[in-house]
């Protein structure tokens, strides 16, 4: 099945055992079967105050981030890559917005094409303001976000 143009930006948080903050295989195993129907996908997160790697360790964003290619690559799928917004206290609306801006030119779309599904209303928001889709699966209602219960709902509302 070919691609679609845009990508699916899916909060990384949304992939991770929560107790653990390691990959939870039953969302990957749900997100890798969506993404075999055509969608491109791409991790949405909020960027880390400072990357703190060494050279005896690895950042935990990092090795996060890490883990999640090679968990999809070993199951014969792909991920395009992992979006890092900044949304701390002094982090700017428009900086974020211009994020996803260039984000949909590097896949030669508008910002409204963009779909995500996440809990963090402040990315959320950004995706919302730059005309695109949101799926909030966060308690926080969010501006022209729709609800959904979880992860499989809110790709099921999309096939």
């Amino acid at each position: 099945m070919t691609a679609r143009a845009a990508p699916l930006l899916v909060q990384r948080g949304l992939l991770l055992d929560q107790a653990r903050n390691q990959p939870d295989p039953e969302r990957l195993e749900e997100l890798i079967a969506f993404q075999r129907t055509g969608y491109r996908l791409v991790l949405l997160a909020r960027r880390p105050v400072r990357w703190r790697p060494t050279l005896s360790s690895m950042d935990t964003d990092l090795g996060l981030q890490q883990t999640l290619h090679q968990a999809f690559r070993r199951a014969g799928a792909e991920l395009d890559g992992t979006l890092y917004l900044t949304t701390g206290f002094f982090a700017r609306r428009q900086a974020r917005l211009d994020e996803l801006q260039r984000l949909a030119l590097r896949y030669g779309v508008k910002g409204h094409d963009l779909i995500a599904i996440g809990r963090d209303p402040t990315l959320l928001e950004t995706v919302v303001q730059c005309g695109g889709r949101a799926f909030n699966l966060g308690s926080q209602a969010v501006a022209g976000a729709g609800a959904s219960a979880g992860l499989k709902t809110a790709l099921d509302a999309l096939v």
